[in-house]
């Protein structure tokens, strides 16, 4: 019984490991594609074409 629950206890916390990573990843990717998008503004504004 005790090894049920600690094998619960462990697909809950590797779940929860994963789901965090996850939304580590996409909040750098989302920073990353704005940090480009702000970028190209400035490029743009700088040649004078926006």
């Amino acid at each position: 019984m005790f090894c049920v629950q600690l094998y619960i206890c462990c697909v809950v916390f590797t779940t929860f490991v994963e789901k965090q990573r996850r939304n580590d990843l996409e909040s750098k990717g989302t920073t990353i594609v704005k940090l480009l998008d702000s970028g190209h503004k400035a490029i743009m504004i700088m040649l004078g074409l926006s």
